[in-house]
């Protein structure tokens, strides 16, 4: 029945007629509905074997699936590919329904290909395949080692908490497990997070690292080096250079012209631990009742113990400062100038200090002059007397041990000279020299490797003042002692450095010279600047 149509006026016109009116057919314009697509199937299995050994079952599962729906299926089939055309040449299992598992035992060795499949009702198919190889012993898969993607912390300082999180990835997706083989103040987590704490050391020290990673059968190491710095730790004392007792004062440490730390010890023994790591620090101390700063250049990435190792000069109460001071300048190799004082200490190795050797008749010939054997005697109580040079360096070595020997052909001597390159290492060399009338000559000591140490000397004196009173020679083996060149401005009576025929034994700045060169309270070559030093950094 044709449905109903209203003309201009209202009037129901039925659609048949108006067909007939103008001959149309409005079957034509009916819309065109188009059908729903087909979709091919789809199948999966999966096993959680795909090896075994013979006799053993493949539990299978399996996946069907149609965008038409399920019910679009028709059929479901599960065989092996024989043939290897990836069709199913040898049928398991045929159904109209859906089957969800099976167990396949397979009855011979080899490498099987099941094929699961499934058909709708327009013939499409889907398809899905699985490798299983059986073998007469199990076949274990590939297993691939983990793998550590996280860079290790390789710098920590000593004493605080060290935390790195390892970060391991395995391709099979194993559980990992996580262990520290060294050092053994780490540990390790569950989760890999490697903790400890850094150790004390008393200098930066290198430790080996060593992770493990596992997946229960493959291991893979993270090892590295870790280096734990020192944070610089001092302890001392400072004493009086004279009396070695230890007094109260100030010590100030610094990082460059950074002040890290400002200590007032009411006993004179202090300590100090950096916070963070140095390279190289300066050490300054001085007493609280009046004395030279004293200042020490220290290597930061090393404990420094300085126990009886910081001696400072008081203020002199012998002489005026100004004297004391130019004292100090001219036991130094240098000229009598400001620069000189930059030069620093002189100083025998006393445990390279053979001996001393009197030659008897000067190199160039007796007219040149000679010592008789009174002389030679005289010079040689010199050394021995402990009253006499030995005082110099009574608290170092006896120098009554020392070899004295007088000998006319001149074996640890063999060339005249200001640049004394002809004197065996060890010796002091006393010639007679008549061209010095009443007077007598210690050239510049030779410094084989400019350290400072000195390794030889010679002593060049007039033969006619070598007596047993005369102060010259004594004075003469101060130079040789003390540092050769050097001459002391200090008024009489107070070192024989300064000749006068009222002294034959050393005074007061003889010995204090003699015990700042000689009991290491400074390094060889330190500068007076940083001995006797008026002012604080900062």
């Amino acid at each position: 029945m044709g449905k109903t149509l209203l003309n201009k006026f209202g009037n129901a016109i039925k659609r048949s007629v108006l067909a007939g009116l103008i001959g149309l057919s409005f079957a034509a314009c009916e819309p065109v509905i188009n059908p729903t697509p087909n979709y091919t199937p789809t199948a999966g299995i999966s096993s959680t074997k795909t090896s075994i050994k013979l006799g053993e079952s493949v539990p299978l599962t399996f996946q069907w699936g149609d965008q038409n729906g399920n019910g679009d299926i028709t059929n479901y089939r599960l065989g092996l590919d024989t043939n290897a055309d990836d069709n199913i040449d040898k049928e398991l299992l045929n159904s109209p329904s859906a089957f969800d598992n099976y167990s396949w035992t397979p009855n011979s060795t080899g490498t099987f290909k099941l094929i699961a499949q499934d058909t709708d009702k327009a013939g499409e198919m889907g398809k899905a395949d699985l490798e299983i190889v059986v073998s007469d012993n199990i076949v274990t898969p590939t297993n691939y080692a983990p793998t550590i993607t996280s860079n290790p912390i390789s710098q920590i300082n000593e004493k605080s908490s060290y935390n790195y999180q390892v970060i391991a990835n395995d391709p099979e997706g194993n559980n990992l497990t996580y262990s520290v083989i060294e050092p053994p103040w780490l540990s390790v987590s569950s989760a890999g997070l490697v903790t400890g704490i850094v150790p004390s050391t008393s200098a930066d020290t290198n430790c080996n690292v060593e992770i493990d990673v596992s997946d229960g059968t493959n291991v893979t190491k993270q090892n590295y080096t870790l280096t734990q710095k020192n944070l610089l730790d001092i302890i001392g004392n400072i004493q009086d250079v004279e009396t070695l007792a230890t007094q109260a004062g100030e010590v100030r440490i610094y990082d460059g012209t950074t002040r890290l730390a400002d200590i007032n010890s009411t006993d004179g023994n202090f300590s100090f631990h950096a916070s963070s790591p140095v390279a190289q620090v300066k050490l300054q101390a001085r007493f609280n009742g009046g004395s030279y700063i004293r200042t020490l250049t220290l290597d930061g990435t090393k404990d420094q113990d300085l126990t009886n190792g910081i001696r400072i000069v008081p203020y002199p109460n012998f002489c005026s400062s100004a004297d004391f001071i130019e004292f100090m300048r001219e036991i130094n190799i240098s000229q009598l100038t400001d620069v000189g004082k930059e030069i620093g200490l002189s100083k025998w190795d006393l445990n390279q200090l053979k001996g001393i050797e009197i030659l008897s008749v000067n190199p160039k010939g007796s007219a040149n002059g000679y010592f008789d054997l009174i002389q030679q005697n005289a010079i040689e109580s010199r050394i021995k007397n402990p009253d006499d040079i030995g005082a110099y360096v009574s608290k170092a070595r006896n120098l009554s041990t020392l070899n004295v020997e007088v000998d006319s052909i001149n074996p640890h001597y063999t060339k005249e000279g200001n640049i004394i390159t002809g004197i065996e290492s060890g010796w002091i060399i006393v010639i007679p020299d008549n061209s010095m009338p009443n007077a007598g000559e210690t050239p510049r000591g030779y410094l084989y490797d400019g350290s400072g140490v000195i390794k030889k000397a010679l002593i060049k004196i007039d033969s006619t003042i070598s007596s047993y009173n005369n102060p010259v020679l004594t004075h003469e083996f101060g130079h040789a002692f003390i540092a050769p060149n050097g001459e002391a401005t200090l008024s009489s009576y107070q070192t024989i450095m300064n000749p006068s025929n009222y002294i034959t034994t050393p005074g007061v700045a003889d010995k204090k010279a003699g015990k700042i060169i000689y009991e290491n309270t400074y390094l060889p070559r330190e500068k007076l600047d940083d001995i006797l030093g008026m002012n604080w950094m900062n």
